[in-house]
């Protein structure tokens, strides 16, 4: 899953790992990611760095909880 608020970042992105035959998840924001996180296995996150400093800066730490989420 590609976790980013530049939505050209995402697309070219998601195009590029497509074309390697990877099945691929965008979303635009941490709020999204925890709740696609949270219903799909997903092997590997891409978080931009934007995003985890704001929900850091707000309290919320996700690393914390996808490390000890029983269900993610």
């Amino acid at each position: 899953m590609i976790v980013d608020d530049e939505n050209s970042f995402r697309e070219f992105a998601e195009i590029a790992l497509r074309m390697e035959g990877h099945a691929i998840v965008t979303v635009g924001d941490g709020n999204e990611a925890i709740a696609i996180l949270q219903k799909l296995p997903l092997d590997l996150c891409h978080f931009d760095r934007r995003i985890l400093a704001f929900l850091q800066s707000t309290g919320y730490n996700h690393k914390f909880r996808l490390k000890t989420s029983p269900t993610i």
